[in-house]
């Protein structure tokens, strides 16, 4: 189009080439349009579309939480049903139970989880407990259980971090975003299941919203904690308080005005594990373990004598039994902890040890992490999480690490910089090219402009929310806003190469006729349309990106790998667009530098000045001392052993008093 113009004014197109060339875009944009309807769903309603969209939902729900839930559990097969109990509430309350348990025993008249739910009215439930007491444990549960026994119009239960909830946000984009981002469904998927009710909230981390006292208790002021819960007591469906499920450790939770609790629910605590429960589980995990039933009998004997002591009070929690019995899982004395007398100097000592334990027994080690590698990298990440961010810098300690945010890590200026440096030096591929053209000076001035340019805008990206992963969500083109996103994208490339010919073909006095001009705009535009639909194929996107919704990533690692592909066809059908018309019109040699110079920072700019598969690039290379280069496949194996576990598109640690004690400690202790 700028081609266009400037022949115009010199007199060199006519109406009838003003025509064709203006009915370019609108032919491409056609296209697309066709594409849309062929591709668009038969009608039906959207409550019986919600229906089917919701079993899609489900399956991966729960495929995901199964994973987490066995990651929490350990690979050992013996469980603790967890029991629970009724705790009045001051202010307006839900009808439930007095009491029932995880799961169900045909000795104990209790309800299960799922059944205790279905018996609330009105379907809200507030789970509470201590730390390690199996809050989200009990979550998953239920989670599980509905999902099993739902039927077609029931809502599918979807967990949600609450941590980084900005509460300006209502309740209801939230679950849209999360459904789009960690669970790969589109966007108008997830509008039809929100907007017909068809997704149950499991809110976790409503304690984690806000940062502690001086002296470590929770704040009874808690600002963000109390406007989520105000939205969420507003929370409606059909005139009537809407269903779901909140989860929030017990200290944050009564440290709340009785003004500010959620309105409409019922509350239950987790209970401690019985101490006879606590008994069965390390004998049972003795037997099956190294079956030296003898090295654990002196902790069991005394526990069985003294069910009251410090010592049964302290193993009566799930994360303390799983500790206990990972750590002396094949070595060491059990009895050893009856000298430990305090929760903290407990704790400090299965946690000393804990990460050796899971190396030693780990299944697969064939990259040779050592527990001091292990531990090293484990405490940046971290003490990473408690530094606070410029996404979130008002909130308590993070504990999601998602890799397209982690880049800060290293250092932002040296991030930024070396950024800059390797977006600047990445576009000088192209000076070798720059001798084989008639004007090598003019072109070289070109490539380092447009590097100088290109390197600015990555320097200066300043926080890593400019930065978030962008998942390779091609099924868009298939919407009215898609069609003219494409017609738009085929515009830039023509545009590029119309730009990059003026700058380096005209200056040697090159013309061509307007005719030919036409021609070779429009054979550029299906070229690069073309090109669209190849490279979608090619990225193994088109199939089911466009006629439906994303395949899910397996691990938060894929979501980089998704950036990468989408910078791959972003830039690639850039650089071929823009390629193609400066070849056509200026020589193969104009071509190649052309749509080097604007594919290649087209394919590493996101919407935000950087691609963040880039930038999480060089945040590798900057931090080679504090995390290991392959870092994806380090945190893939730390869920496989249990000391980390997926959290939708990021990790956690498998449990925040872990966390904690990693960034306390920059050294091992055992």
């Amino acid at each position: 189009m700028v081609c266009a113009g400037w022949l115009a004014s010199r007199g060199g197109l006519g109406p009838g080439d003003w025509a064709a060339v203006l009915g370019i875009p609108l032919a491409v944009m056609g296209s697309a349009a066709a594409v849309d309807q062929i591709f668009k769903p038969r009608e039906d309603t959207d409550a019986d579309m919600a229906r089917s969209q919701a079993h899609t939902l489900a399956d991966r729900v729960a495929d995901d939480e199964g994973r987490v839930l066995k990651q929490l559990l350990g690979k050992d097969t013996q469980r603790i049903n967890l029991s629970y109990d009724l705790l009045p509430s001051p202010i307006r309350s839900a009808r439930a139970p007095a009491a029932g348990l995880a799961q169900p025993d045909p000795a104990v008249p209790l309800p299960d989880i799922a059944a205790y739910y279905r018996g609330t009215r009105p379907a809200r439930l507030v789970i509470t407990g201590a730390p390690g007491a199996g809050k989200t444990v009990l979550a998953l549960e239920l989670l599980l259980a509905l999902i099993k026994t739902r039927d077609e119009a029931d809502p599918v239960p979807l967990r949600v971090s609450l941590a980084h909830w900005d509460t300006q946000t209502p309740l209801g984009d939230l679950l849209i975003e999360q459904i789009t981002d960690a669970i790969g469904l589109g966007r108008a998927t997830a509008l039809n299941l929100v907007a017909h009710g068809m997704v149950l909230p499991l809110l976790d981390g409503l304690d984690e919203m806000d940062p502690p006292l001086p002296d470590g208790h929770p704040d009874p002021a808690a600002p963000r904690a109390r406007a989520a819960l105000a939205q969420l007591s507003d929370y409606q469906r059909a005139g009537a308080a809407a269903p779901l499920v909140l989860i929030c450790r017990t200290a944050h939770y009564d440290a709340l005005a009785d003004a500010d609790l959620l309105l409409d629910a019922a509350r239950i605590t987790v209970a401690p594990i019985a101490n006879s429960s606590a008994v069965d589980y390390l004998a049972s995990r003795a037997h099956a373990g190294a079956r030296d039933l003898a090295r654990w009998q002196p902790l069991l004997d005394y526990l069985i004598a003294q069910p009251t002591s410090v010592h049964a009070q302290l193993l009566s929690t799930p994360w303390r039994l799983c500790l206990t019995a990972t750590d002396y899982h094949h070595t060491g004395d059990p009895a050893e902890l009856l000298t430990r007398t305090t929760a903290d100097t407990l704790d400090d000592h299965l946690l000393a040890r804990y990460i050796s334990a899971v190396t030693n027994s780990a299944a697969d080690n064939s990259r040779g992490y050592t527990p001091q590698q292990i531990h090293g990298w484990l405490h940046h990440l971290a003490v990473h999480l408690a530094t606070p961010s410029a996404a979130t810098p008002s909130a308590a300690a993070r504990t999601d690490i998602a890799l397209d945010r982690l880049w800060p890590m290293a250092g932002r200026t040296l991030v930024r910089t070396v950024d800059g440096l390797l977006a600047a030096l990445i576009l000088f591929l192209a000076v070798p090219l720059a001798w084989y053209t008639p004007s090598p000076p003019r072109t070289c001035l070109f490539l380092g402009c447009a590097a100088l340019i290109f390197g600015m805008l990555h320097r200066f990206v300043k926080d890593e929310r400019e930065t978030a992963a962008k998942r390779l969500d091609l099924h868009r083109l298939a919407t009215p806003a898609g069609c003219v996103r494409l017609g738009a994208g085929l515009l830039v490339g023509l545009t590029a190469g119309f730009v990059g010919w003026i700058v380096l073909g005209l200056a040697d006095g090159m013309t061509v006729e307007a005719g030919e001009l036409v021609t070779i705009t429009a054979a550029v535009g299906v070229v690069v349309y073309l090109g669209i639909m190849l490279v979608s194929a090619l990225t193994g996107a088109a199939a089911t990106a466009i006629a439906g919704d994303q395949s899910p990533a397996s691990t938060p690692g894929a979501i980089i790998g998704e950036d990468a592909q989408l910078g791959l066809v972003v830039g690639l059908v850039v650089g071929l667009g823009a390629g193609l018309t400066s070849a056509l019109l200026s020589g193969p040699v104009y071509g190649a530098v052309v749509g080097l110079v604007f594919g290649i920072p087209s394919g590493l700019t996101g919407e935000s000045m950087t691609r963040a598969s880039w930038r999480y690039m060089v945040f590798l290379l900057c931090a080679r001392k504090k995390v290991p280069f392959r870092l994806a496949r380090f945190l893939d194996w730390s869920c496989d052993t249990g000391l980390m576990r997926y959290a939708g598109t990021a990790y956690q640690f498998r449990h925040r008093e872990l966390q904690q004690w990693l960034a306390a400690h920059p050294n091992p202790t055992h």
